[in-house]
């Protein structure tokens, strides 16, 4: 008896080690299924795939049938052919056949269009569904971040309600406060001096980095968005044909322009024209081929290889921060130099600059925390100027080649209209001008 208790222990704890998921069961799998959305969207994409793959099954089942039925009626033909006694119902018989033939033939040329045709959209609309993937992704993590954002909001409250309370004047407990806060947010907490909620909110927020120059960086999350311009959108130009762009890697960008004092830091000089504006103006009159330099000159200070000029859609989907308006808080509304309630927000333009640049960080950022995006100073690009698909793309990197070089975003010299997200432009890359500057990205 004792025996046969021995035994059954052991055969229940060999069960038990050879589950691998001992806890979840078949149901409470699929619920986790259920609640994440991605997984959801695979599986409802996987059912859509392996309805079309059936489709196509189904379509070359019937071309074989065709093909078989194709190779009879030929030896039928054959076979009439080399028949040496010839009777009457013959030359039916040959009409009858060299018909079925013809049929058969459409039937399988149509057959193996419609394969074709078939097979190209699996490809495609395969290529929108992992594009469709990476687009949920890229919002998840969107909403996680406000999530995040909202928090923080509510626990910096809570913060300066402790160290701003009379009763613990005499409890020195700020920096045990400021633990306390860190602790629920550790992307913050390298090297934030104690109190700095502004660069706690920025690192949070923004998924913010600042470099050994203080140059401040917002990591830009992957999505998709439309790029161009509306054809109802006011003085919009030929050369914005709207088009879905789909950015698969998120990146960081400066949140200002390229400053003088931060030229003049890597490049030992300022070749400014608007010196006297300050070192937290705008460096401009700079090359697209001196911004190389600089940006090779950096990686150097920095040790990586990871600053860059951003790519014209990189620029243009931080540019309108999740909008699809003519700027990222709204709407264009003024022609030439006439005063734009929605740009005098955002930026310096002929209507308000008086015929200079401005310190960065003056006007209102975007919601991605970027300033300046509209105005102050031309920004160079990394791409080669040339005209958009029409189709969806991912990734792109503008012309293969070409004479001239992309700046976005308009200047203080420019028009309204020349400072809209969707307005193009482009010099040659050795071409300097006292309006024209520079904005970094940082490969993440």
């Amino acid at each position: 008896m004792l025996m046969i208790r021995k035994i059954a222990i052991v055969l229940v704890l060999s069960i038990a080690v050879s589950a691998p998921y001992p806890m979840l069961s078949a149901g409470t799998l699929e619920k986790k299924d259920e609640a994440d959305p991605v997984a959801l969207l695979r599986k409802k994409q996987q059912d859509a795939h392996e309805k079309e793959l059936k489709v196509i099954a189904d379509l070359k089942k019937q071309i074989r049938v065709l093909e078989a039925q194709i190779k009879q009626v030929n030896h039928r033909l054959l076979e009439i052919k080399g028949s040496e006694i010839m009777t009457r119902s013959i030359l039916d018989e040959m009409h009858e056949v060299v018909n079925q033939k013809e049929d058969l033939e459409k039937k399988l040329k149509a057959g193996k269009k419609d394969l074709g045709g078939k097979e190209k959209d699996l490809k495609e609309e395969d290529a929108k569904r992992r594009d469709a993937v990476e687009s949920l992704k890229a919002d998840l993590k969107k909403d996680e971040r406000k999530q995040r954002a909202a928090a923080l909001k509510k626990d910096l409250r809570k913060y300066e309600k402790i160290i701003a309370s009379p009763s613990v004047e005499n409890m020195d407990i700020k920096v045990s406060a400021w633990k306390a806060l860190l602790v629920k947010y550790p992307e913050g907490a390298n090297d934030v001096a104690i109190g700095d909620t502004e660069e706690l909110v920025f690192r949070v927020k923004y998924g913010g980095m600042t470099n050994s120059i203080g140059m401040r960086f917002v990591l830009i999350q992957a999505g998709q968005f439309r790029m161009g311009s509306s054809i109802k959108e006011p003085f919009r130009n030929k050369n914005e044909t709207r088009h879905k762009v789909m950015l698969k890697e998120c990146f960081y960008l400066q949140t200002t322009e390229v400053t003088q004092g931060q030229w003049k830091e890597i490049m030992d000089e300022n070749s400014s024209e608007f010196a006297r504006c300050g070192m937290n103006c705008p460096v401009e009159n700079v090359s697209w081929d001196d911004c190389q330099i600089f940006i090779e000159r950096l990686n150097q200070r920095e040790k990586t290889h990871k600053y860059r000029l951003p790519t014209e859609a990189e620029w243009e989907y931080a540019c309108r921060a999740g909008r699809s308006s003519a700027f990222a808080n709204g709407a264009i509304s003024e022609k030439g130099c006439g005063r734009d309630p929605n740009l005098d927000q955002m930026g310096w333009y002929c209507a308000n600059a008086w015929r200079t640049t401005h310190p960065v960080t003056e006007k209102k950022m975007n919601n991605w925390g970027l300033y300046d995006m509209h105005g102050n100073v031309w920004e160079w690009c990394q791409d080669w100027y040339g005209m958009y698909p029409e189709k969806a793309v991912s990734d792109p990197k503008g012309a293969h080649f070409g004479p001239k070089r992309v700046i976005r975003g308009g200047s203080f010299r420019n028009y309204a209209e020349n400072c809209r997200a969707a307005y193009r432009f482009a010099y040659e890359a050795d071409l300097k001008m006292n309006n024209v500057g520079l904005r970094i990205a940082r490969t993440k």
